[in-house]
């Protein structure tokens, strides 16, 4: 997951930006979790949102299927997986298009 919080909100939504984020990514980092535990876990993002438009901010995603390669796996096949992309800007800013790179590194 890709994250980036526009600049031209304050400091107030910006930090709240930043705290969703982290839970996204806290949740991506659980491992042996039972469904139901993630199921409520999904639906604490549902809080998340209006308090960011309630602070005047959108949130718009998108998601690129990817195949990540290098060259000394030899014969290995390619490690594929959705790749999200997340952009918190001004709710009065409207994306008509939102870059999503054809190339990228894993970290």
């Amino acid at each position: 997951m890709s994250f980036s919080i526009d600049e031209g909100l304050n400091d107030n939504t910006k930090a709240l930006a930043a705290s969703s984020c982290d839970y996204v990514q806290d949740l991506m980092d659980l491992d042996d979790v039972p469904m139901s535990s993630r199921l409520r876990f999904a639906k604490e993002p549902d809080g998340i949102l209006p308090d960011l438009r309630e602070n005047g901010a959108s949130v718009f995603s998108a998601t690129r299927n990817r195949k990540f390669r290098n060259d000394s796996w030899g014969d290995a096949p390619a490690l594929e997986m959705t790749v999200g992309y997340s952009v918190i800007g001004p709710a009065d800013r409207q994306l008509t298009q939102l870059y999503i790179p054809r190339r990228a590194r894993l970290a």
